[in-house]
């Protein structure tokens, strides 16, 4: 699999497959683990995208402040690529 397949961009024909035969919280289950093993390493942008969609997934809308100037920009991008999210349904999160 693929970086472009775990962020959602594209949606693979296999993973179609695959989650008619699982339901969506397994395939979920399975991508998330499988995305641990990626050989490439994400750009950073592609890493705000996934854990938006893994928290936006495993946690819906943010449930907490946006973080203030103290706590650093890499907060402030996770919170606003989480919140960009927002309303996203749990199946429409994932692929």
């Amino acid at each position: 699999a693929n970086l472009a397949h775990f962020v959602g961009r594209y949606r693979c024909s296999s993973c179609e497959k695959k989650t008619a035969a699982m339901s969506l919280v397994e395939a979920f289950e399975k991508a998330a683990e499988e995305i641990k093993n990626i050989k490439s390493s994400p750009s950073d942008e592609e890493k705000l995208e996934i854990y938006a969609l893994y928290k936006q997934a495993t946690v819906g809308d943010v449930n907490k402040d946006r973080p203030g100037f103290l706590s650093g920009f890499a907060e402030k991008y996770k919170w606003d690529a989480w919140n960009s999210k927002k309303g996203r349904r749990y199946e429409s999160v994932h692929c």
